[in-house]
C-alpha cells in the first residue's frame, strides 16, 4: 500500500522518527488493522514517501518500507503516555525498515530481541504454544517390519481395545457393514466407510499412532504382501495409495510401505476420546473384494491394528475381515455353516434297527424286587396280546414260588425232556428194523 498524503515538513536536523513522523505512521497503520489484527500489512509491505523542502532548489526525499509478521495492539480504553507502550513487540517482528535519501541511506532492522519491553501489560499478549510437530513414524519399525507379523491379541499396559458397536443377532442384506460376534469377523462392502473405535485405560505417550495392516490369515500365505488387484489399482491416480487395500478418512493419515518387507499399512495419530465419549473413532474403507483376481483371490485376510510409539508396539488387536458385496447375506451363511458343524447333526439316511429278545431260564441269582415302576406296552393284534399276557402271568406267578418249588419244577421238566428224547430214539430204531418194500419193476418195451 502506498501513502498519498505527505507528512508535515521537517527541518533539516529533525530525526527520521520524530513525534510528527510517528503520528503520521500510526494513522496509516490504523487503516490496515481490524480490532488489533493486521489485514494488509501481512500480505504486502507498506510504503511511504516523504518530501522535505529546505528552501531554494534543495529537496530531500525519504522512502520507508515496512514489513510486519505480527503486531499486538493495546485496547482502545487504555491510556498510554509513552510511544513504546503503543506497540507491544513481544510477538512482533519488523523485518525491514529503510530510509532512502539522495545524500545518505539509513537501514534499521528491529527484532524481538532488540525491542524494548512494554511497561503496560497488553490484553492481547499471550503465551502462544506452537502446535506439536506432525508425527513421523520410523521408516522401518513396528508391526510392518516383521516378515511374520503376529496375529495374537495383546492389550498391553494401556489395555488397547477395539470396538465395533453393539452386537446384533442378525443383519439385513442391505447393510454396508456388520460384525459377527460369534465368528469374530467383520463383513464390509467395498468402498463403504466402516467406523472402528479404539480405547485405552490410560493415555499413551505423546506422538503415539495406530497402524492398520492387512495380512493373509493362513500360514501358507502369511508371508505374502496384501495388495489391491491390478484392476482396482489402475483406477487410482495417486501412486502412493494405488496398492493400499485399507484406507482411512483421517486427514492426518500416512500410507507407509516398509522398505524391508514391502508390507503396506495406513497410520493415523492416536486422538484422545472426545468429551462424553469413551472411544476414539476412525473411518476405514476397503478397496478390493475377496474374490478379486490378482489381489485377495479368495484368500482369507485379517487386519492387525497396533498402537505404536517410536516403533515400539504398545498394544495389538486383530479381526477377521471379509470384503463382499452383500455383508448381511454372507454373515448369515457363515454363521449357519458354523452352527451345523458345532451341532454335529446325524445323517439324514435312515439306519436299519433290529430288535430281538431271548427267554432265559431262571437261575439261582437273587431277583431284584426294588423296581416298582409300572410300564405300558401298546400291542397291535389279539394274538400278540394273548401271547404277551401269558408271559406276564407266568412271570408274576414266579414271584410267589419258593426256591424248593422252583427246583422241583426244573427236575420235572428235565424228566419230561428225557422221556421225549427216549421216545424219539425208539421210533428211529423201529424204523430201521422194519423191512423196506421192494421197488416195482419197470415193464419191458419191445
Amino acid at each position: 500500500m502506498s501513502g498519498d498524503e505527505k507528512p508535515p515538513n521537517a527541518s533539516q536536523n529533525s530525526l527520521p522518527l520524530s513525534q510528527d513522523t510517528f503520528s503520521f505512521l500510526w494513522d496509516h497503520l490504523s487503516n490496515t488493522t481490524s480490532n488489533g489484527s493486521l489485514t494488509q500489512a501481512l500480505q504486502s509491505p507498506i510504503n511511504w514517501n516523504f518530501n522535505d523542502y529546505n528552501g531554494g532548489d534543495t529537496v530531500e526525499e525519504n522512502h520507508i518500507e515496512l514489513h510486519m509478521d505480527r503486531c499486538e495492539l493495546t485496547p482502545n480504553d487504555m491510556q498510554t503516555s509513552d510511544n513504546d507502550d503503543i506497540l507491544s513487540t513481544t510477538n512482533s517482528t519488523i523485518s525491514t525498515m529503510s530510509f532512502q535519501n539522495q545524500q545518505s541511506t539509513f537501514n534499521n532492522v528491529l527484532s524481538p530481541d532488540s525491542a524494548m519491553p512494554s511497561s503496560v501489560p497488553s490484553d492481547y499478549s499471550a503465551d502462544v504454544t506452537p502446535p506439536p510437530p506432525a508425527f513421523t513414524p520410523p521408516p522401518s519399525s513396528g508391526a510392518a517390519s516383521q516378515s511374520l507379523p503376529s496375529n495374537v491379541n495383546y492389550p498391553g499396559d494401556y489395555e488397547f481395545m477395539i470396538y465395533l458397536g453393539q452386537p446384533t443377532p442378525t443383519a439385513a442384506k442391505s447393510v454396508s457393514w456388520t460384525y459377527s460376534n460369534a465368528l469374530k469377523k467383520l463383513f464390509v462392502d467395498k468402498d463403504k466407510p466402516c467406523p472402528i473405535q479404539f480405547k485405552t485405560t490410560k493415555a499413551p505417550p505423546a506422538g503415539s499412532y495406530i497402524r492398520a495392516m492387512p495380512i493373509f490369515k493362513k500360514p501358507e500365505h502369511i508371508q505374502q504382501v496384501v495388495k489391491r488387484c491390478p484392476n482396482h489399482a489402475s483406477c487410482v491416480q495417486n501412486d502412493l495409495t494405488a496398492y493400499h487395500l485399507v484406507m482411512s478418512s483421517d486427514p492426518s493419515s500416512q500410507y507407509v510401505e516398509d522398505p524391508n518387507t514391502g508390507r503396506l499399512s495406513v497410520i493415523v495419530p492416536y486422538n484422545v476420546p472426545q468429551v462424553g465419549t469413551e472411544y476414539s473413532q476412525y473411518l476405514y474403507t476397503f478397496k478390493c473384494f475377496l474374490s478379486c483376481v490378482g489381489g485377495l483371490n479368495r484368500r482369507q485376510i485379517q487386519v492387525v491394528f497396533t498402537l505404536e510409539t517410536n516403533g515400539q508396539i504398545l498394544g495389538r488387536q486383530v479381526i477377521d475381515v471379509r470384503v463382499c458385496a452383500c455383508p448381511g447375506r454372507d454373515r448369515k451363511g457363515e454363521e449357519k455353516c458354523q452352527n451345523e458343524k458345532q451341532s454335529k447333526k446325524p445323517s439324514k439316511r435312515a439306519s436299519k434297527v433290529t430288535s430281538s429278545f431271548e427267554v432265559t431260564t431262571i437261575g439261582g441269582k437273587k431277583r431284584k424286587t426294588e423296581d416298582e415302576q409300572i410300564y405300558t406296552i401298546f400291542v397291535k393284534g389279539k394274538e400278540k396280546y394273548d401271547l404277551l399276557m401269558k408271559i406276564k402271568e407266568s412271570l408274576d406267578l414266579m414271584e410267589y414260588l419258593t426256591p424248593t418249588q422252583i427246583q422241583a419244577y426244573k427236575s420235572n421238566q428235565k424228566m419230561e425232556l428225557q422221556k421225549v428224547l427216549l421216545l424219539k430214539k425208539k421210533v428211529q430204531e423201529s424204523s430201521k428194523l422194519k423191512p423196506k418194500p421192494p421197488k416195482p419193476k419197470k415193464p419191458h418195451t419191445n
